[in-house]
């Protein structure tokens, strides 16, 4: 048993106690939570801390799969450039040095108070770590395929490898990779599964103006790489609209779909999204929108629609550190009206829900093993963070 508290335990963004303390078992379990306020007194066993206590962070948007191309892909070069260093630099190295940085990025979430992360996979390569880490893990089998007529043959494969992780265990769903890289029918694949089985969707969104353009009129920057490439687009046909409200109405409406990046996201296109699908969330990673395309999403549109937003880290290709914490930081750096208690939310409760494991995660409430934080050196004042603060787990 152990007594953690601090000068603030923010049990929820509407629950923040003063001089309190969490009491946990052996297995992490809250056993019980006790708020001193102004009446502070020492107790046996009780180990206090200068800081706030809070959940740990749920990363709802990760590809461990990328680990080993840290600084490998030259930074601020948009969204195709960045492509184009994945496929050429995925391979590059022995499986040995991609396990090891797989390993090492793991370690890093854990250390960095991470404990559940949404990880997109192509491959069956992370099975074994993600059955030995500490983290909780929900796969997200992503698919590629803009020929139609190649859609039963990369459903198949993605079926195949959804069911090697939940042979170990694990929880696992098959996701389209883009707005722009799916067909029509390998939506309807996905969309029939998640139907069937009730499935998460994860999905990358308007993450470069030219994903709408590509939507609008098959032009622009995005396509003429694929063109260049070589990749067969023959069969995919622009829409006139946007990406988001071209791919969203591919999707199930009845199941939760993780909107990622959101980067280029007009309030229209949140309009027409809600309109479609109520079990939306949307994820930003902040960090890596900055590496590749030197901008964030206009995050202020998202808050005054009250939406459900998430928190991710992507990849070590795209950024420098796997930490939810920096990602708040940036947030609060380009959005200093948005309150740390909201940005709390999006990095725990709302992760959470989104993978259904509120009852384990997201909040510090008795029963649950939500995992303990301590954020040290931080703003009292303004309630806020620091460029200093920092994260020690505790458990």
């Amino acid at each position: 048993m152990r007594r953690l508290g601090a000068n603030y335990v923010v049990c929820s963004p509407d629950r923040i106690l003063k001089n309190a303390y969490v009491e946990l078992n052996d297995q992490g379990v809250i056993t019980d939570i006790v708020e001193f306020g102004d009446n502070f007194r020492e107790i046996s066993k009780l180990e206090f801390f200068n800081g706030i206590l809070v959940p740990g962070f749920v990363n709802a948007h990760c590809h461990l799969e990328l680990s080993h191309l840290k600084k490998e892909i030259q930074p601020q070069k948009g969204l195709p450039s960045f492509i184009d260093g994945v496929r050429n630099l995925r391979f590059s190295q022995e499986e040995s040095q991609i396990q090891l940085a797989m390993q090492q990025a793991d370690r890093q979430m854990r250390m960095e108070g991470i404990v559940l992360v949404g990880d997109i996979s192509n491959t069956s390569d992370t099975v074994e770590l993600k059955t030995k880490s500490s983290i909780s893990y929900h796969t997200f089998v992503e698919v590629f395929g803009a020929d139609r007529y190649r859609a039963a043959e990369v459903f198949e494969r993605a079926t195949e490898t959804k069911a090697i992780f939940e042979s170990s265990g694990l929880k696992a769903s098959i996701v389209p990779h883009a707005t722009y890289s799916v067909s029509e029918r390998l939506f309807e694949k996905i969309t029939d599964l998640s139907y069937a089985e009730n499935a998460i969707i994860s999905i990358h969104n308007q993450e470069t103006a030219s994903e709408n353009q590509m939507f609008i009129d098959k032009t622009g920057e995005l396509f003429d790489y694929f063109k260049s490439s070589g990749i067969d687009y023959s069969s995919w046909y622009p829409t006139g609209r946007n990406a988001l409200q071209s791919a969203l109405v591919q999707l199930p409406k009845c199941s939760k779909v993780n909107l990622v990046h959101n980067t280029y996201t007009e309030l229209s296109d949140i309009e027409k999204a809600l309109e479609y699908n109520s079990h939306l969330y949307w994820t930003f990673c902040p960090n890596a929108n900055l590496y590749i395309e030197n901008r964030l999403p206009h995050i202020p549109i998202f808050v005054e629609k009250n939406l459900k937003i998430c928190i991710g880290t992507d990849s070590l290709a795209s950024n420098d550190r796997l930490s939810i914490l920096n990602e708040l930081k940036t947030i609060q750096v380009h959005y200093p009206e948005i309150p740390f208690t909201t940005l709390l939310a999006w990095a725990t409760i709302n992760g959470a829900e989104l993978f259904d494991l509120q009852n384990i995660f997201g909040t510090l409430e008795i029963g649950k093993k939500p995992g303990v934080n301590l954020i040290e050196n931080f703003d009292f004042v303004n309630f806020k963070l620091k460029n200093e603060s920092q994260i020690k787990v505790l458990f």
